[in-house]
């Protein structure tokens, strides 16, 4: 009997061990999965944040390109009258 009992410790600790060792395993998937679920939540957050200063980008350039094209206009308009008086200013000296 006592051979009987000692076999089925040894089996017991056995399927303990075994036990401990698919939680251990277990417990590694599950804290690999969260860490992938972490990095992943940080990438999307900084695919937010970087989306959101390119949409803040575009607006300063938007803002940039129409003062640029209202100084251009204003430039031509004094080249335009600039021209014009010339041309006045020609005439005369053809007229005299």
């Amino acid at each position: 009997m006592s051979r009987r009992v000692a076999e089925l410790e040894r089996k017991l600790v056995s399927a303990r061990r075994e036990s401990q060792d698919r939680a251990a395993e277990a417990t590694e998937a599950w804290v690999a999965e969260l860490l992938v679920a972490e990095r992943a939540t940080a990438a999307e957050r900084g695919l937010k944040a970087a989306k959101v200063r390119q949409e803040e980008a575009e607006v300063a350039c938007q803002k940039s390109l129409a003062k640029t094209e209202a100084a251009l206009q204003s430039s031509l308009e004094a080249l335009e009258l600039e021209q014009k008086a010339r041309s006045e200013v020609d005439q005369e000296v053809l007229a005299l």
